[in-house]
């Protein structure tokens, strides 16, 4: 075996990549870096009928996109190959071979019919059911017989009852006494291997050191050890990690939100925020520091550290460290990053979007640190681009029906009219003497304009706003209003 620690990530491509394949990817991979290791992903894709292409392309791209680099795996050569498991068939088979050869394994002819009675009879007696061996003690004759019948079987492994133990690295010792495990099947009657006995000759002959994966696999473990002792196999060392909790304390799913990674990307949130945040979901160093570079992941993440109770999915804390990361952008990595966003609201075409970086800079410039997530940009900034803005019924009730506003608005706009140098501090007096002199609440009176100029009562600071819109259409908003309220 290598003397390097080697780990693994081995997701199923039946849906996209999700928040806890994510952490479980994230958790192996730091270790591998830490360790100067090597970090394998392989595509667990047997179930021919739920894995498809998209979802490969999702996991794989999901991956690239977090940073999550792997040292061996698809598109990238590695000895141990290939990593795909429907590539491996021929490797299952000869183990397979090897188990009936040695009277490990057994053909097994009963029908689904034979084996729902069987159970349903276990049932019945409130028994636990326990298959009976019946094809275990099938002669050589009956045996042939059936395979020139070409009789559909399964295998099962011959499994004495036994001590069955492993010392979790997250959870110490994990026993199962004595445990009586029935024959089970490692290859169903299409002649696929089960998830148990491909995995685990995936591990080991890929030399995998350690096995990190969520909890729901523990029940799994027993089995795959059995399979390792009957194959003469080194068993590697097993971690289970606690499940993710949505806040309500259920298991997560898309009722909390987005679980899967693609959705997260297109709402605008950055990979080293997921990586951040993931990293934090079970595991703490201390009780003070939030934001951890990559690096600082790499040197301080440990095994001992990461809780064995679940974590709970906490989506304000994910949107509160998005918007410190998105803080920390240069004003030109916000100008890469947002493109499809103004794009995609038909702010401004891809060439438009080229030719007016200066334009764009400015409007980057003036959100400042309002963004919690780049898709937000479009509605921060939507008033700076729209011909005709649409004003909320309760803002436009509450800031525009007052009193003064008619009398207010008349007044700014022939002063407003009259300015020739429309900067900002020249705007700022025009507004500011014109409240004083008709002696105004100015909280009041400004969110009238806002109300006017944006179509809400929030937008980023008022009168830079009206500077970038320009004094022409600031002059066309507020006569829009003057109209509408004479």
């Amino acid at each position: 075996m290598p003397e390097v620690m080697r780990f693994r990530f081995a997701p199923s491509p039946t849906g996209f990549l999700h928040i806890g394949g994510v952490r479980t990817a994230l958790f192996n991979w730091l270790l591998a870096k830490q360790s100067k290791g090597r970090f394998v992903l392989r595509i667990e894709d047997t179930d021919k009928e739920r894995s498809t292409q998209e979802s490969i392309n999702a996991i794989l791209d999901g991956m690239k996109w977090l940073g999550l680099d792997w040292d061996e795996g698809p598109n990238v050569d590695g000895e141990y190959g290939p990593y795909f498991q429907s590539q491996r068939s021929d490797i299952y088979q000869k183990y397979i071979d090897q188990l009936l050869d040695e009277g490990k394994a057994y053909r097994c002819f009963c029908s689904k019919e034979e084996l729902d009675a069987k159970r349903k009879l276990a049932e019945e007696k409130k028994e636990n059911y326990v298959y009976d061996r019946t094809c275990l003690h099938l002669s050589e004759e009956e045996i042939q017989k059936n395979l020139e019948q070409k009789k559909p079987f399964a295998i099962r492994l011959k499994v004495e009852p036994q001590d069955i133990g492993f010392t979790d690295l997250i959870r110490g010792p994990i026993d199962f006494k004595k445990y009586n495990f029935d024959d089970f099947i490692i290859v169903r009657p299409d002649t696929t291997p089960v998830y148990n006995f491909a995995v685990v000759i995936d591990d080991a002959l890929m030399h995998i050191t350690h096995v990190l994966r969520g909890d729901d696999h523990i029940s799994n473990t027993p089995r795959q050890i059995l399979i390792y002792r009957a194959l003469g196999l080194p068993i590697p060392e097993f971690g289970h990690l606690p499940m993710i909790l949505g806040s309500d304390g259920s298991r997560l799913s898309k009722r909390h939100g987005a679980t899967a990674v693609q959705q997260y990307k297109e709402e605008g949130y950055l990979p080293q925020t997921l990586i951040n945040f993931l990293a934090k979901l079970g595991w703490s160093y201390d009780d003070a520091q939030e934001i951890f570079s990559i690096k600082e992941l790499i040197e301080k993440f440990s095994l001992d550290k990461v809780s064995k109770n679940p974590a709970v999915f906490n989506i304000k804390k994910l949107l509160w460290m998005n918007g410190e990361y998105i803080k920390k952008l240069s004003l030109k990595e916000k100008y890469e990053l947002c493109k499809p966003y103004f794009i995609k609201s038909e702010f401004l075409t891809e060439i438009e979007y080229k030719e007016k970086q200066d334009y764009v800079f400015k409007v980057l410039e003036l959100v400042g640190d309002r963004l919690k997530v780049l898709a937000d940009i479009s509605t921060i900034v939507d008033f700076l681009f729209k011909e005709t803005i649409e004003y909320v019924e309760k803002d436009y009730n509450k800031f525009i029906k007052q009193e003064f506003v008619l009398d207010f608005f008349k007044s700014l706009l022939a002063k407003l009219e009259s300015l020739t140098d429309f900067n900002k501090k020249n705007v700022e007096t025009v507004f500011l003497s014109t409240i004083e002199k008709m002696g105004l609440h100015t909280g009041k009176a400004m969110q009238a304009v806002r109300v006017a100029i944006v179509g809400r009562a929030s937008s980023p600071d008022l009168v830079s706003s009206i500077v970038l819109l320009g004094k022409e259409i600031i002059l066309q908003r507020l006569n829009k209003i003057i109209t509408l309220e004479s």
